[in-house]
């Protein structure tokens, strides 16, 4: 069945109807007629968690307001012509009519580095604006570029890198339009119609489009892809985006900042790292390597409603949240989040500061040490955030552009950018207009280094340059100093006292010191105002050979597709492997080089001796290899196949059956699966096994991105996949592609493990039940196999002595050796302490070590949670032991160092 038909006629009514009643009640037949166009797509209208918002919105939202235009209107006396106003001055205000029309939305800055004249672009439910703002109170409209397709939607996203802009929308098919700022430029006879540059159509719909300038990559979020995670698209070339992964594991995002972080903690220093907002969580990733993501942290908080946006502090210890229903749903004043960040990997909430206005807060940045947020009806609001990691945050100023009221309702300011070096801020309104403003704050200075890691082999340098700048005229001069350099290397700053616009290099000499990473911490003051940067400094001799562990030499019956494992060398930045047939290493059947892991998944023959090494490489040289280990690999494992062309009944949960007799008589050490369905919506289905002789059934795949994109889960089209226990691509219930299929590579079953047959005699009857639990979408099953690996492999003793104790900020957890070869720690603050479906590789709750051993770093200290452990032995051919004794249960508000 044809996707926008079923899309819009089963999976939209709903929504489609409640917003129809909201609008005829709140802005009339005029607005009706324009959203109703609008709402007939089927990304505009589907059914998200988001559409609570989405609806809120379009209840709330006004026609635009018939207003006049102004210029240089300064606050006097708490007040600029009617506008409730602190140390924010009117420079100008343009009305909707004037600079194209429609309903605002979102805002950005660019500045023209040919000139230096600086732009708003703003976002309106026809299009973008564009208007020079260089000359402040006399501002000119350039033009207007009209949605992609001439698509028209109240919500608009707007970034800008290497002078071109990019836009998204939650139109159907709007994709990404890039449009070349230097077209502005040239603008003659103003105002023009602009045509975009150029697109991308790896997603359609977009909620918000994240940007990282140091990286080069654009993130659009709450698309109809990666589950409404982050869809990474590599913009280095602007006009030819590319596609460049995905993160789909913690589901819908609604915006994020994403930056090369250089925050406190070193372990993440110079990655690329995402900070968030979940709807419900702040959710933290390492998006360095886009086709695998790692998350980082999920942290939920009392009172979230909807966590909408995440904003770092400048020296990126503290990340500021705003959500934007607890105001409503809560019946509290405005409330943006504090949370410290100086562990990515266990943020804690600080506080939170509570305004003096009920409003709606929406969108917030950062500049030196303020916050200037968009809250809706309250307007512009200006925090001095220099005491936020302390939990303390006050306001300094602020312009109210919707006068009549601060209750807590979705009209006014979307969006604001306060970046420019002319310290103007430009404030984009929903129902009024652009507005140009000045505050007049406090002289402040911000600096940035041009590298975020020093790395010196031996005994040499390395460094890096400090630039300062000034913010709101500051002219004082900045002294420069560094906490952390070891014992055995020196430092250095070629200039300290600077002023601005000065810079300052940064050397630090090694002599002797330890090889090993240290955190740096550059603070630069002038007695009142203090900032501080921080800097990964590695030292590190020549690469040192890695230590094999898996599969142990001359290890027997090893599966053909062994995981092949060996230590971690301090200091590594990667890994080069080599398996060969032969001890001298003549006849080398695979290798890969840059390796960033401390593992490698081969594919062999069966019964073959097979020979492997492993080096290292890091900054300073790449090591010779590790001595060779051997293995012998068993048996082929047992495929038996079907070809049924099933038709799977619509709405039935009945389903279709279908059988595999296996003659072989084989006990099953791990079994897989292969399937391929031709499914529109692959979210409707749910596929279970049944081996008929025991009578031991397993789900493996239920409605795949449910939880993610409720209540109708993965909207893409068609199945091929092998499902491995120890799959190696994510799991099944987080994959969902855009393009066909929407599920592929090697998952992790859900809800079930295909472990449960695991000891069973393949023979006999296997029944696959295939079944459709929602109408409009049918599909068939064209092919399943079933792969059986009859090789013995011997399940380790159970460990069931694990104990805790505190040290320092740590937990430290020990067990008797029982011999495994792997020992899984898992952790969770609530059952069940395992992620169904997911092996320990591929959850951010657990960990794997070889020792009877693990610490878990800063977990004592957090009041929000408690957290509790259990140890889980595993062979290097997979099996597992039953799950250790819980042990645990801290209670965080206790002293550090108390168990």
């Amino acid at each position: 069945m044809n996707k926008l038909f079923t899309t819009v006629n089963r999976k939209s009514i709903i929504f489609a109807t409640v917003v129809a009643f909201l609008l005829i009640l709140a802005v009339g037949s005029a607005v009706l007629a324009q959203n109703a166009t609008q709402n007939a797509t089927p990304e505009a209208s589907k059914v998200k968690r988001e559409t609570a918002v989405m609806q809120a919105f379009l209840q709330d939202r006004q026609p635009a307001e018939n207003l006049a235009p102004m210029t240089e209107t300064p606050c006097v006396g708490g007040d600029a012509s009617g506008y409730p106003c602190s140390n924010i001055d009117l420079l100008a205000f343009m009305p909707l009519a004037s600079i194209g029309g429609g309903n605002g939305n979102d805002i950005w800055g660019w500045t023209d580095p040919q000139n230096g004249k600086e732009y708003a672009l703003m976002g309106r439910t026809n299009g973008t604006a564009f208007v020079d703002i260089s000359d402040p109170v006399n501002p000119v409209y350039l033009g207007n570029l009209p949605g992609h397709n001439n698509s028209t939607s109240s919500w608009r996203d707007i970034k800008v890198y290497a002078n071109h802009a990019f836009i998204v929308s939650e139109a159907s098919g709007h994709g990404m339009q890039v449009f070349d700022l230097s077209n502005l430029r040239t603008v003659v006879n103003p105002p023009v119609t602009f045509s975009e540059t150029a697109h991308y159509s790896g997603f359609g719909n977009a909620h918000n489009i994240v940007l990282n300038e140091k990286s080069g990559f654009a993130y659009g979020v709450g698309t109809s892809t990666c589950s409404g995670g982050l869809h990474a698209v590599d913009i280095s070339t602007p006009t030819s985006p590319t596609s460049a992964g995905c993160f789909s594991s913690d589901g819908y995002t609604h915006d994020a900042q994403c930056v090369i972080y250089n925050g406190p903690d070193l372990e993440h220093i110079g990655k690329e790292v995402c900070f968030n907002a979940n709807e419900d969580t702040v959710t933290i990733v390492d998006m360095s390597d886009k086709a695998n993501p790692n998350q980082l942290s999920r942290s939920g908080y009392s009172g979230s409603r909807y966590t909408h946006q995440a904003w770092l502090s400048e020296d990126q210890a503290v990340l500021l949240v705003n959500d934007e229903l607890d105001e409503q749903n809560n019946g509290h004043n405005t409330r943006t989040y504090m949370w410290d960040i100086t562990n990515l990997d266990s943020p804690s909430l600080i506080g939170n500061h509570t305004a003096v206005t009920p409003a709606i807060d929406h969108n917030l940045y950062t500049r030196g040490n303020l916050v200037f947020e968009s809250n809706y009806r309250a307007g512009l609001r200006i925090l001095d955030i220099s005491a936020a990691a302390s939990g303390s945050m006050s306001e300094v100023g602020y312009f109210d552009i919707y006068p009549t009221s601060n209750s807590a309702s979705f009209n006014g300011t979307w969006s604001n950018y306060p970046y420019f070096d002319s310290n103007v801020v430009i404030v984009s309104g929903i129902e009024q207009g652009l507005f140009i403003l000045e505050p007049n704050m406090a002289a402040d200075f911000r600096m940035e280094p041009t590298a975020v890691a020093l790395n010196i082999c031996g005994a040499g340098s390395d460094s890096t340059t400090f630039n300062l700048d000034s913010l709101y005229d500051y002219s004082s001069s900045v002294s420069m100093s560094v906490s952390g350099v070891p014992t055995g290397a020196t430092s250095s700053f070629s200039n300290s006292p600077l002023t601005p616009t000065d810079s300052t290099d940064f050397e630090v000499t090694n002599a002797s010191a330890a090889d090993g990473e240290y955190l740096l911490t550059v603070t630069a003051t002038d007695g009142s105002i203090s900032y501080a940067e921080y800097l990964k400094l590695t030292i590190a001799s020549s690469a040192a050979a890695p230590t094999l562990t898996t599969p142990a030499n001359n290890a027997t019956n090893v599966s053909n597709t062994p995981t092949l494992m060996w230590t971690a060398v301090p200091g590594a930045s990667s890994y080069d492997i080599e398996i060969a047939t032969d001890v001298n290493f003549t006849n080398i059947v695979d290798s890969a080089t840059g390796i960033s892991g401390t593992s490698y998944n081969a594919s062999l023959a069966p019964n073959t001796q097979y020979f492997w090494r492993v080096r290292t490489n890091n900054f300073c040289s790449t090591s010779g290899y590790s001595a060779a280990y051997n293995f012998t690999t068993g048996a082929a494992p047992s495929t038996v196949c079907s070809s049924p062309n099933m038709s799977i009944p619509d709405n039935n949960p009945a389903g279709a059956q279908d059988i595999i007799n296996a003659a072989n008589t084989s006990s099953i050490n791990d079994l897989n699966l292969y399937l391929k369905v031709n499914h529109t919506w692959v979210g409707d289905t749910i596929f279970k096994l049944e081996h008929e002789n025991t009578g031991t059934t397993v789900t493996f795949i239920d409605r795949p991105g449910l939880p993610a994109n409720p209540p109708y889960g993965c909207s893409s089209n068609n199945i091929d996949a092998s499902i491995d226990d120890e799959g190696s691509d994510g799991s099944v219930e987080t994959t969902c592609y855009s393009s066909s299929p929407a599920i592929s590579g090697s998952l992790t079953p859900f809800p079930d493990a295909l472990s449960a047959f695991d000891g069973e005699n393949m023979n006999g009857n296997w029944i696959l039940t295939a079944s459709d639990h929602f109408s409009g979408d049918t599909g068939t099953v064209v092919e399943w196999c079933i792969v059986v690996d009859a090789n013995v492999c011997a399940v380790p003793t159970a460990v069931n002595d694990v104990s805790s104790a505190a040290n320092g900020n740590d937990v430290k957890l020990t067990w008797t050796d029982t011999g495994a070869d792997f020992y899984d720690v898992w952790s969770s603050s609530n059952a069940p302490y395992f992620t169904p479906g997911v092996s320990c590789a591929l959850s951010a709750n657990c960990t794997t070590v070889t020792t009877n051993n693990h610490s878990a770093t800063g977990n004592i200290g957090n009041p929000a949670e408690n957290i509790s452990y259990l140890v889980v032995a595993r062979s290097s051919c997979g099996a597992t032991a039953a799950p250790s004794n819980l042990t645990g249960e801290f209670d965080f508000a206790l002293e550090p160092g108390t168990p």
